[in-house]
């Protein structure tokens, strides 16, 4: 880095200090809500400092003020009093198990109405419990049992313990706002290309599960990109080592089971095989162009809240229809056919 790169890096960190002492209010919020505001701020804008320096990324001073914004931390001023909003991040789409807390209070998992995540905010489960949630941009995020994370931002969480995974393109989609998403561990930030994956983070040991696209680990010391059918284990000092995984590996079981229930209105049974397709990582066909024609023609009745694989057996006894796995691959037939 020579002289004029310094002056330009010192001049940039200025306009950002300068940026965050102007936010100050002209009257003073309430002192709990301030501290964790200006904590969010402080924590973010000094992890993006502190990279930008590593990378030798000169950036324009303006950033400071999208980096507010993707943290979805705003100001909002009533008449002379100053609101801190924090910007919801996730809602809650299913729950098994009754050991979850979001900011330690408890959530009752039989609640018809569960409260919406923001930035700042954390959510823990303890064990035989486990979490869906609806991210805001589309993607659904589950977390496992006997997990915790943070919520960083509006596009990233911490991973403090346990393990999650992330699906950037849900059969459900409601959105097609671009999908960026990243968790942060001990071992670098994960960031996705498109994709299911999962990272478990164990006695600071980080693994990172590839079902479908492309993850891109970035740490101090490496950057590794983890294609498809691919698990990485990162050790505390920094050692690799990969593995095959199969999409239909039973690594991925936990994360089927507590997949966001299929919703049937209006649905035909070639959609439902569709969302199961998905979420069980398996492949499908039908045996025969009859068998094609049925699943389009025929809609659902039923099938609440239930997990892929009992949905699938399910389907068996209202419909026509039945199935196999074959090679891991669903095969669907008509009950005359040959199986």
């Amino acid at each position: 880095m020579n002289e004029d790169d310094i002056d330009s890096t010192a001049r940039e960190e200025d306009s950002l200090a300068e940026l965050f002492a102007n936010v100050t209010p002209r009257s003073k919020p309430a002192a709990a809500a301030e501290e964790r505001a200006f904590t969010i701020l402080e924590a973010q804008w000094r992890d993006v400092a502190n990279r930008r320096k590593r990378r030798n990324r000169l950036v324009s001073w303006g950033i400071a003020a999208s980096l507010v914004l993707s943290m979805g931390i705003a100001f909002k001023w009533l008449g002379d009093t100053p609101t801190i909003v924090l910007a919801p991040v996730a809602d809650i789409a299913r729950v098994t198990g009754s050991a979850i807390y979001a900011n330690n209070q408890h959530i009752d998992g039989g609640s018809a109405d569960f409260p919406r995540l923001s930035v700042g905010e954390t959510l823990a489960t303890g064990p035989d419990s486990r979490v869906a949630l609806s991210w805001s941009t589309g993607g659904s995020l589950r977390i496992d049992e006997n997990s915790e994370i943070r919520f960083v931002s509006t596009s990233e969480i911490q991973l403090v313990s346990g393990t999650v995974y992330f699906d950037s393109l849900p059969y459900d989609r409601k959105t097609d706002a671009p999908n960026s998403f990243s968790i942060d561990t001990v071992a670098g930030r994960i960031s996705h290309v498109g994709t299911q994956f999962l990272t478990g983070v164990a006695e600071s040991i980080v693994t990172v599960g590839v079902r479908e696209g492309l993850v891109q680990i970035d740490s101090p010391t490496f950057i590794s990109r983890v294609p498809s059918r691919n698990r990485i284990r990162i050790t505390a000092d920094g050692r690799q080592s990969k593995q095959l995984l199969e999409p239909f590996d039973e690594s991925w079981r936990w994360a089927e089971e507590i997949a966001p229930p299929f919703d049937p209105q209006g649905r035909t049974v070639e959609e439902l095989v569709m969302w199961i397709s998905r979420e069980t990582g398996r492949s499908f066909r039908f045996r025969s162009k009859d068998a094609a024609m049925n699943a389009a023609s025929t809609s659902l009745v039923g099938l609440n809240n239930l997990s892929p694989l009992q949905a699938l057996n399910t389907m068996q006894y209202a419909t026509d229809l039945r199935y196999d796995i074959i090679d891991e691959k669903i095969v669907i037939s008509l009950g005359g056919e040959q199986r």
